[in-house]
């Protein structure tokens, strides 16, 4: 009895060694599915000579672009580098991109679509960066980017020419030019790498940046990480709906992922139908503006909260409220609107997972217990990558 009770404490210490791994990705029914399955295969056997436009839009997990940033190198390595796709506009706190370190001189002013304070056109992304006198963003690439040919393509608002200055040494005059449906103008500058390895973009005071995308002229993957730190997936219907059109158009994406969910957990006022019905609201407008992508949704991740108001009837420890009902309307909302699933606090370990993770070796989680550490991005990306990898090979 005693060897029996030793093996079973060693079993549960294995168990609870790392984290749980469902690996699976429920294809609820998604139209686009059995096609975007087929564009992989198709870009891995060099029969699809495009590039394959994926575009995760979401709270601080996406905004973070830990967990975006090892999906798209995982993605690349298989498949293909197209570019580094969406960029923020500018230095904006709790904003990164994985590929670009982000500076900014002089005074910005920023528009963010989640604060109802905040009024504006808003683009893809949904934040505006306003120039005041004698303002520039400085971009400068963290590793060498690939060798090949460059676009990059600015979404700016406003009469006045705007400035790009190039590593290599060469100055651009960009003049926005009004479409008759948006204020937004989108210009695009070919270069090569040596090019892009820093630049930099001033602005006239009051005109706007609206980000920018980074692109490699080759068939591959790029991979738009869009994620407001705060946002909840409302945000969405407050972006401007003929730039979205125009801008989706453009984009063409071939898979969105949905990924909100942390913020809504953890709102007091958190209302089932409300969310379920955002969700609903938010894929429909996206079949409508991207007809040929398919959408996949991404559960809310595992957290904790010790402190009241919490919920600690399924979790000694306490998570947010409302997290449970949240990841509850996620999959039956993937599952009415016949989309793809993801199931994040699943992969974790459920959703009590929080605390466990933070007491590997590395901790998988941050001290928050809210945002996971850059390993525990990095692992939830591998799994969502070996999920699709499943779809994919089938």
């Amino acid at each position: 009895m005693k060897i029996l009770i030793i093996l079973g404490c060693i079993i549960i210490a294995v168990l609870h060694a790392q984290p749980a791994r469902s690996g699976e990705l429920i294809d609820f029914g998604e139209p686009n599915a059995q096609i975007l399955w087929q564009q992989f295969r198709d870009l891995e056997a060099g029969k699809y000579r495009q590039a394959m436009r994926i575009m995760q839009i979401g709270d601080s997990h996406t905004a973070g672009d830990y967990f975006t940033g090892q999906l798209r190198n995982r993605l690349q390595a298989r498949y293909g580098n197209a570019g580094v796709g969406w960029i923020p506009p500018g230095n904006i706190v709790n904003q990164r991109s994985a590929a670009f370190r982000l500076t900014s001189k002089g005074k910005w002013d920023l528009l963010d679509s989640k604060m109802p304070a905040h009024s504006g056109i808003f683009p893809l992304g949904g934040l505006v960066n306003i120039t005041q006198t004698n303002a520039s963003a400085e971009f400068t690439a963290k590793d060498p980017l690939k060798e090949g040919r460059w676009f990059m393509h600015i979404w700016l608002q406003g009469k006045q020419p705007w400035r790009l200055r190039l590593s290599d040494g060469s100055l651009m005059h960009l003049s926005p030019k009004r479409d008759k449906f948006t204020p937004w103008s989108l210009l695009s500058v070919e270069t090569h790498t040596q090019g892009i390895t820093a630049f930099s973009l001033e602005g006239p005071a009051h005109s706007a940046l609206g980000g920018l995308f980074l692109d490699r002229d080759s068939p591959g993957i790029t991979l738009d990480a869009m994620g407001i730190n705060g946002a909840k997936g409302n945000v969405i219907g407050r972006w401007d709906g003929q730039t979205l059109r125009k801008q989706m158009q453009w984009r063409k994406p071939k898979l969105i992922i949905l990924a909100y969910g942390t913020n809504e957990a953890f709102d007091l006022k958190f209302d089932s139908s409300e969310f379920a019905q955002t969700l609903r609201d938010n894929i429909r407008s996206l079949r409508f503006l991207a007809p040929g992508a398919a959408i996949l949704i991404v559960g809310a991740p595992a957290n904790a909260k010790n402190s009241p108001p919490n919920l600690t009837a399924s979790c000694p420890q306490g998570v947010a409220k409302g997290l449970p009902n949240v990841v509850t309307v996620q999959k039956r909302v993937a599952q009415e609107e016949k989309t793809l699933y993801w199931d994040w606090a699943g992969f974790m370990g459920g959703i009590c997972a929080a605390p466990h993770w933070a007491q590997l070796s590395p901790p998988l989680m941050g001290k928050d217990l809210i945002h996971l550490s850059k390993e525990g991005y990095e692992a939830s990306a591998d799994d969502l990558f070996g999920a699709l990898q499943a779809k994919i090979r089938l």
